[in-house]
């Protein structure tokens, strides 16, 4: 995440401006399989540190398989909030923030070399998990 983060400021700056108003009305924490993070903005930079801070209004909770159904245009989030495969758990406004964010981000991402090694290697990853 942190990686394609930072390709997404590198690469295109607006549309990270973008996600990075979106989150910093949204931090959230995620949980995806075993791993805990939370995404948040500090001077309009997106960090992710590891675990959960506890101010964040929000959580995610999802698997690696859910995260490559969305970004590979397989699943969509309001699919996988439906079979439950992923479950947010935050007020409307910040469901909302987060849907925007996340559609910015694979609109972009879509287009990004960068980000296509990025994804390729995430799959790999995921697939190769027992």
């Amino acid at each position: 995440m942190r990686r394609a983060l930072e390709s997404l400021r590198r690469r295109a700056p607006d549309c990270y401006g973008e996600v990075a108003g979106c989150l910093e009305r949204a931090p959230v924490g995620y949980a995806v399989g075993e791993e805990r993070f939370t995404v948040a903005v500090a001077g309009g930079r997106v960090t992710v540190r590891p675990g959960w801070t506890p101010s964040a209004p929000a959580r995610v909770l999802t698997s690696p398989p859910a995260v490559l159904a969305l970004f590979d245009g397989t699943a969509t989030l309001e699919g996988l909030l439906a079979d439950e495969a992923l479950v947010v758990k935050a007020g409307s406004d910040t469901l909302l923030e987060l849907s925007s964010a996340v559609s910015l981000f694979a609109a972009e991402a879509a287009t990004s070399p960068a980000f296509s090694r990025q994804f390729e290697e995430y799959r790999s990853w995921v697939q190769s998990r027992p």
